[in-house]
């Protein structure tokens, strides 16, 4: 559980200091600092301590939470080649899991990552690699793409024949008793209960559900926090 510290942690002038950076920044929204489980210091310029933001892709590693379990599950290794799960994406024979979870697949996307107006992921699937396209010079190197996790969210949901949602919510909704979180496209009740705040974005849900499993998530900074912090001490994992 997180608390609040009690206990004045930032001088008042280191505190000024990270303020006016905020501020100047044009910050709009929550910036906490915890230590041992608790808050350490918190700003809030939009929304309270418990509202949810659009994590946009700091779901990424969330995304390959759920493919490390998969893979401790048996469902797959980091050696399989993407052919195995999507034949048809370029160059499928020779790119691994792994190079999609290192984003050293070569891949780049050519057009919209999902259809227009949304149907189901299985289209939005098949419309991604439609659309995609292999540069052999960047196979083996770092080159930053959503394509690469959104791919990866796709595979979860066929070898588990699960939603990527489900399979979200039963490893860190549910056993972490997130009450904070939720995906973009939850009907208008949902996102009111859990806080959601837009911030002034203006959010296409066409393009959410393209960004499965790479930026369709909210969360509060505590739910993000705990969450963060079970994955890195191993506890969502060990089973």
């Amino acid at each position: 559980m997180i608390t609040p510290n009690q206990h004045l942690v930032l001088q008042s002038e280191k505190a000024q200091k990270y303020k006016k950076l905020l501020d100047n920044a044009g910050l709009k929204g929550n910036l906490t600092i915890y230590k041992n489980k608790q808050r350490r210091w918190q700003y809030t310029t939009a929304g309270d301590a418990n509202s949810s933001y659009l994590i946009n892709s700091v779901q990424k590693e969330l995304t390959a939470g759920l493919i490390m379990r998969a893979i401790s599950e048996n469902k797959f290794s980091l050696d399989d080649k993407v052919a195995k799960f999507y034949p048809n994406v370029p160059n499928a024979q020779n790119i691994s899991v792994l190079n999609l979870l290192e984003m050293t697949s070569g891949l780049d996307p050519t057009g919209p990552m999902g259809d227009a107006p949304y149907n189901n992921d299985d289209a939005n699937a098949q419309k991604m690699i439609q659309d995609t396209h292999y540069n052999e010079q960047n196979f083996g190197k770092g080159d930053y793409q959503d394509l690469d996790y959104i791919l990866l969210s796709h595979i979860l949901e066929k070898v588990n024949g699960q939603s990527y949602e489900t399979l979200f919510n039963d490893m860190y909704v549910y056993p972490l008793k997130l009450k904070h979180t939720d995906f973009v496209w939850a009907d208008q009740q949902k996102l009111k209960e859990i806080d959601f705040l837009f911030n002034g974005q203006n959010v296409d849900m066409n393009v959410i559900h393209g960004l499965l499993g790479a930026g369709s998530v909210a969360m509060s900074n505590d739910d993000l926090y705990k969450t963060s912090l079970d994955l890195l001490n191993g506890k969502l994992l060990s089973g």
